[in-house]
């Protein structure tokens, strides 16, 4: 799908999510302060892989740590990963080994290697920084496959994007969701961006090296994420024919944008366009 990616990184392109490879987004445009947050995380991001591996884990095996017998497909943790304080959220499923959809709604994630994936949300703040309330999305709500853990405060909850986990327990894919799949509050793309910064987990239950993992991988992946966004509103507005309301429920679109990752590649390309950026 070739589109035109207008985000709040500043910059427009051209080309196609299926153009943007790992490290390949240009980013030397982006402001020397959101380059230097990038580099910080994607060090950080290096040092937890680097400590986990050390005792032959990843975020995977620490996220089952203390899960009792998971199946696919069930919230890990059960409750999800909650921060009050700043209105994130998180929460790892498991594929199933076999995967043929059988009516859940899931798409066969094997064939692109991966063992789970992380759905992360944002619950919707207003400028002054107050929670925003909306009414439940009762109708997508039902049948949701990845709806998040609510609360019962009405507050409002949007999915950022999804991130894939390979078989080494590695990242290797970002993508985001029709809303039938997560039941969220529906947040178009322009006022949802600006939300991706606000994505903050401060505590340290049940795992503090992967809260600060997934804090880290928010930060470092803005730009794309931002992309992604945009690219999930046009999709479906082209297959609505430019109304978004006939998509959103198509249980037929699961999957609304998608882009490889890489953490080395992207942390060398915030390196090169911060020396660029400087010279």
């Amino acid at each position: 799908m070739a589109t035109t990616l207008k985000t709040s990184i500043g910059h427009n392109t051209t080309d196609s999510l299926s153009q943007l490879q790992p490290g390949a987004l240009d980013l030397s445009h982006l402001p020397v302060t959101r380059l230097e947050r990038m580099a910080r995380a994607g060090q950080e991001i290096l040092r937890w892989h680097d400590i986990l591996h050390r005792s032959g884990d990843t975020v995977i095996t620490s996220m089952l740590a203390d899960a009792m017998q998971p199946t696919a497909w069930d919230h890990i943790p059960a409750n999800d990963v909650v921060d009050n304080t700043s209105g994130s959220q998180f929460f790892f499923h498991l594929h199933g080994e076999e995967e043929d959809d059988g009516g859940n709604g899931h798409t066969d994630h094997r064939d692109i290697g991966e063992t789970g994936h992380f759905h992360c949300f944002q619950r919707l703040k207003d400028p002054e920084g107050g929670m925003i309330r909306f009414e439940p999305v009762s109708a997508a709500r039902g049948h949701a496959v990845a709806a998040p853990a609510q609360r019962e405060d009405g507050t409002g909850i949007a999915h950022l994007v999804a991130l894939g986990i390979d078989a080494f327990g590695l990242p290797n894919r970002l993508f985001t969701t029709n809303r039938w799949v997560t039941g969220e509050t529906w947040c178009p793309a322009a006022e949802l961006i600006p939300q991706i910064d606000a994505f903050e987990i401060s505590h340290g239950q049940p795992n503090f090296i992967v809260n600060q993992w997934m804090t880290e991988m928010i930060r470092l992946f803005q730009p794309q994420i931002a992309c992604l966004l945009m690219a999930r509103d046009q999709m479906l507005k082209d297959h609505g024919g430019g109304k978004l309301s006939p998509a959103l429920n198509d249980r037929s679109i699961e999957v609304t944008s998608e882009l490889p990752i890489s953490v080395p590649a992207q942390t060398a390309a915030v390196a090169a366009a911060l020396e660029q950026n400087r010279s």
